[in-house]
């Protein structure tokens, strides 16, 4: 087997245990949110980053002489190419999977939900911690559940119970609409979608699955910073986790953000820990973790297309 064979795959597989490594790493030493949630976004793009790249490199290798460009004809057999083009498929397939998800949960919770006074007043509120601007539209479940749901990608519709409106006082219910306001403006539920792509599409990976529910949990952790900056009362929204999860927490599986599941006692610790700092938002210094891991992914692409034609070239 050549350098050109030899070296893509060995570098790959090299690649993804550092980065694997590199992330478990991170993430130990890191606390709860947006940085943990970048690292878990990471754990779920590298295995396409190296796949691709490695896949594409012996595609040129095997049918463009190592060349670059687009593949000939002939290439459209290639085992290496169905994988490409199969993983294309699948990301497509289980970022539409979780679409479609939440297109029917929102059918079959609009049947069951209305819009009344007090829902009216709950859309003013939020309306008034997105500075007017229509991000989520609210409505009202007819269940006595503590149930909250955010469904959708672009425009998404908040379905509440009427246990937060029946056993919460206004601050406690604004610091839930800031909450799931801090979701719609994260577009987390687009991220999921993109992350449940990246699932399908590596699913030879056994840490994907993992990264996806760090993922969803650190979600929960950004939203929370997010509304103990828009409101200042990180107490409030840590006393109404509480209430609602010791009254019956919505299922943790559900398709969309839900306001309660798993991991409410370190939400609550985060936001005691935001009370005591004064409630405002950490500073990202430095160079950002997205640029550097895409400048390191640029080097790595440069070095696995090149080098291994450089030591072929110097053994001839």
């Amino acid at each position: 087997m050549s350098w050109e064979w030899l070296f893509p795959l060995v570098c790959g597989a090299a690649a993804l245990l550092g980065a694997n490594w590199s992330l478990g790493r991170r993430l130990q030493g890191a606390a709860p949110g947006e940085e943990r949630a970048q690292a878990h976004l990471l754990g779920l793009f590298l295995p396409v980053l190296v796949g691709g790249i490695t896949g594409w490199h012996l595609l040129e290798d095997l049918y463009l002489g190592g060349s670059h460009g687009l593949p000939p004809a002939p290439a459209v057999g290639s085992p290496v190419l169905w994988a490409l083009g199969a993983s294309a498929v699948l990301f497509v397939a289980g970022a539409l999977s979780r679409a479609l998800d939440h297109l029917r949960l929102d059918r079959r919770l609009r049947d069951c939900s209305q819009v009344d006074t007090e829902v009216r007043g709950a859309q003013r509120l939020v309306d008034d911690l997105a500075q007017g601007n229509r991000a989520v539209r609210v409505r009202r479940l007819v269940t006595d559940k503590p149930t909250a749901l955010l469904v959708g990608l672009f425009r998404p519709t908040l379905y509440l119970s009427s246990w937060y409106f029946k056993c919460l006082t206004e601050a406690g219910l604004r610091s839930v609409l800031a909450h799931e306001l801090g979701h719609a403006k994260r577009r987390d539920n687009l991220l999921a979608a993109v992350g449940q792509g990246l699932v399908w599409a590596t699913f030879w990976t056994p840490t994907v699955h993992a990264h996806l529910r760090g993922l969803k949990s650190e979600a929960e952790v950004a939203a929370d910073a997010l509304a103990a900056e828009l409101t200042g009362e990180p107490l409030e929204l840590a006393r109404t986790l509480v209430l609602s999860a010791l009254a019956e927490a919505p299922d943790a599986n559900s398709p969309a953000c839900a306001f309660t599941g798993d991991g409410v006692e370190e939400r609550v610790e985060c936001l005691m820990h935001l009370h005591r700092r004064g409630a405002q938002s950490k500073e990202t210094k430095g160079i950002h973790p997205v640029a550097l891991w895409s400048l390191t992914a640029g080097a790595v692409y440069l070095l696995a297309d090149t080098l291994p034609h450089l030591l072929d070239g110097l053994a001839h």
